[in-house]
């Protein structure tokens, strides 16, 4: 007898604050856009402990890069000025 699909049926999602994830997507696409998650946590850090808002670890502001994709899309220029 088979007993059916084990598999939770609510899967939770992630929680990200919103004023967490405005500032991660202010210092990476109008501040510095190369900024790395370890250089994203030390700005973060100080902004939520100013703001009393949890502080998130640097591998989970990666993950929120990645499922986000906060990512800064520059146009590619040739080395004769073309783009």
């Amino acid at each position: 007898m088979n007993p059916g699909v084990q598999a939770r049926k609510n899967n939770h999602k992630r929680k990200i604050h919103p004023l967490i994830l405005a500032k991660i997507k202010h210092l990476r696409l109008e501040l510095c856009p190369n900024m790395g998650k370890a250089k994203v946590k030390k700005y973060l850090d100080k902004y939520c402990y100013d703001h009393g808002l949890p502080i998130y670890s640097e591998s989970k502001i990666g993950r929120i890069i990645r499922d986000k994709k906060i990512y800064h899309h520059r146009q590619k220029f040739y080395h004769n000025g073309k783009m």
